[in-house]
């Protein structure tokens, strides 16, 4: 065999392993197409787009997704064909106003079905997360439709999938995509009457998306009002009312107003002892945003003692790996800090950063800002390894700049404990 032959053949084999590999995003391709060829109407067409896509990524090996991506793309070829020949479309198509609201009622209530199932994503794998982001994509389609396009209780049964997914989104730390989502249902909800628990729950949502990307006043502002309402319509202890006030509390706390955030806290802590509405879960995040107050109040003892109870709490409830209970702990390492416990500070950043990392990946979020605090602690404790905490901050406020906005709190903060290890020590 000759030299050019024995090359020939090499290349042939890493064409097809080359192939081999790329089948999977040729058949998500082709399984869009498809979708696109098959229906009529746009929105119903990116609906069955996305579902095709995920069945194709469910389907074993490699080239049996790109057969099935194939065979769909041949038949909606087929169809497409057919409703070109015949000139009907009666049974893809969307021909009449009143058929077109049925057939939103029913995306509706699919769309239900499998957003309502997602309530933390945090600890979801990374073929979790893209499911859900494809559902997110679906329901913004939704959403950019007309309002008169929906019936009365559509547009509720929408607004409410808008409320439930704004909040995983943002309880995700992806508060981007969160008000992206509620200001695109702007349109939706001016229909809606204001002291409808879905336009209240919409407004909270808005709100709780402006807090988590740094704009307490205006959260502020719209929580207060929001707050009355739910308390005329709802009552005070409604589990909706107490998380409004929960919320109201916290952009108090990011306004440097600890004092007015602890009558806030007090007056809910009477309601909690009346109410019988609220859950365990919802009582053990009071507990650690008052434990967060005592720290801000410098009230040591008080807020380490709260923030055990509730990570023991957690940990019975909910598991102690799961996002809430590393919530606490994380919150827990930042407070030793500041208390000047090294050591103890360093050991538990340690735990979160690792139990973080497995669960959500490197580069989420609260993977980050638990990354920054292990660095900061390890510069505190040896100087000699502030240009090891320095570059790590650096990852880390690149990550945060590119996924939160240069603008987002914890990017702010990054930047600001990067200019102090630049700083030369005191004397």
């Amino acid at each position: 065999m000759s030299s050019a032959e024995v090359m020939l053949a090499v290349l042939l084999g890493l064409a097809v392993n080359e192939c081999c590999d790329m089948s999977p995003w040729i058949g998500r391709i082709f399984a869009r197409w498809a979708a696109r060829l098959r229906y009529a109407d746009p929105l119903r067409a990116h609906v069955r787009a996305e579902e095709l896509a995920a069945h194709i990524d469910a389907r074993p090996g490699k080239l049996l997704k790109l057969v099935t991506a194939c065979w769909l793309l041949t038949a909606a070829g087929g169809a497409a064909l057919r409703r070109v020949v015949s000139r009907v479309d009666r049974a893809d198509g969307v021909p009449t106003r009143h058929g077109a609201a049925a057939w939103r009622a029913d995306a509706i209530e699919s769309l239900a079905q499998s957003i309502y199932a997602y309530t933390d994503i945090r600890g979801l794998s990374s073929g979790g997360r893209r499911r859900f982001r494809a559902l997110t994509r679906l329901l913004l389609h939704l959403v950019h439709s007309p309002a008169s396009a929906f019936e009365r209780g559509s547009r509720e049964d929408l607004l409410a999938l808008i409320v439930h997914t704004g909040g995983v989104l943002a309880e995700n730390r992806d508060a981007r995509a969160g008000a992206q989502l509620v200001a695109a249902a702007r349109h939706h909800v001016v229909l809606v009457d204001a002291d409808q628990p879905v336009a209240l729950g919409y407004r909270f949502v808005a709100a709780m998306a402006q807090l988590h990307l740094g704009r307490p006043e205006q959260a502020e502002r719209e929580l207060r009002d929001v707050l009355g309402w739910q308390t005329r319509v709802l009552g005070p202890g409604h589990p909706e009312t107490v998380e409004s006030c929960r919320y109201l509390a916290w952009s108090l706390l990011r306004q440097g107003r600890p004092g007015e955030a602890e009558a806030v806290f007090r007056d809910l802590a009477a309601v909690l002892e009346r109410s019988t509405g609220t859950t365990v879960a919802q009582r053990l995040h009071f507990e650690c945003m008052y434990a967060w107050l005592h720290s801000r109040r410098e009230r040591w003892n008080d807020s380490v003692t709260g923030y055990r109870r509730v990570i023991d709490g957690r940990a019975a409830l909910l598991g102690p790996l799961h996002p809430d209970t590393l919530d606490a702990c994380h919150s827990l390492a930042q407070v030793l800090l500041a208390m000047d416990d090294l050591p103890g500070a360093r050991d538990l950043c340690a735990h979160v950063v690792v139990a973080r990392r497995r669960i959500f990946g490197s580069r989420h979020p609260d993977t980050l800002e638990s990354r920054k605090f292990r660095a900061v602690i390890a510069a505190r404790i040896d100087r000699r390894r502030i240009p090891i905490a320095r570059l790590e901050l650096r990852r880390v406020l690149r990550a945060q700049t590119s996924r939160l906005g240069g603008d987002h709190p914890n990017t702010r903060d990054t930047r600001e404990h990067l200019a102090a290890l630049d700083r030369p020590p005191a004397e």
